[in-house]
């Protein structure tokens, strides 16, 4: 039988719902209207690929972006702040 990480996000709701929030936070970011492309491009990416933020957040690997010509800077924020959003996103959600 399969273990289950105990460190699960528990993101509520649809998995590509999730990651294009994810995204438009990772745009509310950044001024640069080329930056917030980058950031859809990854997002792109995740989604065409099956993924979602829990597996990103599992294996955090910025070199699965930029494999798939995504800026470096921008992959790193991807993978590396999941944590943040999904606090910030959990806080949001209380206050409603």
């Amino acid at each position: 039988m399969p273990s289950i990480p105990t460190n699960r996000l528990d993101i509520p709701g649809l998995r590509d719902r999730a990651v294009k929030e994810y995204c438009a936070w990772q745009q509310s970011k950044v001024e640069q209207s080329t930056l917030k492309v980058e950031y859809q491009k990854a997002c792109d990416v995740i989604i065409e690929d099956g993924m979602d933020l829990e597996l990103i957040h599992r294996d955090p690997n910025a070199q699965y972006l930029m494999d798939k010509c995504v800026k470096r800077g921008v992959a790193e924020h991807i993978v590396n702040d999941i944590d943040e959003w999904v606090q910030e996103h959990k806080r949001a959600r209380t206050e409603e």
